[in-house]
């Protein structure tokens, strides 16, 4: 049986009299949508930002592919294929949408080596992203002159073109519209199978629609974790998080 591409094995972290990862484990295998929600202040950004290696853990390790990765920084486990979004979008906005990829595919968080702009290889590559994601009529445009959900299909674009294992994100629709979020849907959607993607979203429509599996967080611990159908049937977690509708 193979290794998942993501393993937390009781994962710690304190913040003085805060604990915000209270021995979190759960595995990501090849190719699926892991969704870990929670209220907010459960500790949810807190843990994304553990795994990419923003911030270190207190105790417990990070596996990718089965290998330890707990003593690596964020640019050595970019390196080795797990790349992030953030909350806030992250682009270089007086770039243009294709040069914020191309510099993406050359060297995903570690700095740059040769001028990507002029570089055809790395154009193609990114201009690829770009199609796939559906931004290449913008590929000329400044990136900050996107919309917000185009910002957003962007910075999905710049981390798919570092060739991501796992990918990491942090609530990808906030702030988009109806349809701005249909769109990011579909691209989820057409991800799967590609990466294994572990994804923090307030959506919970979204949520139940993408995800494999779920973790529900609460003060840094799991409280509950599983397929869709038996999270959306757990009475407890109805009740704190999900609401009568859900």
């Amino acid at each position: 049986m193979s290794e998942p591409a993501l393993s937390l094995r009781a994962v710690c972290k304190r913040f003085g009299a805060v604990t915000v990862a209270d021995g979190v484990s759960f595995d990501v295998p090849a190719g699926t949508i892991h969704a870990v929600i929670g209220p907010n202040g459960a500790g949810k950004t807190s843990l994304i930002n553990l795994v990419s290696g923003l911030i270190r853990a207190d105790a417990g390790m990070v596996l990718l592919d089965g290998g330890d990765i707990s003593g690596l920084s964020l640019r050595r486990r970019a390196r080795r294929g797990l790349l992030r979004s953030f909350q806030i979008t992250a682009i270089l906005p007086e770039f243009t949408v294709l040069a914020n990829v191309a510099l993406a595919a050359q060297s995903p968080a570690w700095g740059f080596v040769r001028p990507a702009a002029r570089d055809a290889a790395l154009n193609h590559a990114a201009m690829a992203e770009l199609e796939r994601c559906g931004l290449a009529a913008r590929a000329d445009h400044p990136a900050g002159g996107l919309s917000h959900g185009e910002k957003r299909q962007l910075e999905i674009a710049t981390a798919l073109a570092g060739r991501p294992r796992v990918l990491l994100l942090d609530e990808p629709l906030a702030g988009a519209g109806p349809e701005e979020t249909a769109r990011l849907l579909d691209l989820l959607r057409g991800l799967r199978g590609d990466c294994a993607i572990v994804l923090v979203e307030h959506d919970m429509a979204a949520v139940f629609a993408l995800a494999d599996t779920i973790s529900v967080l609460v003060y840094g611990r799991v409280i509950a974790a599983g397929p869709p159908e038996a999270i959306r049937a757990d009475p407890a977690v109805r009740a704190a998080y999900l609401g009568e509708d859900a």
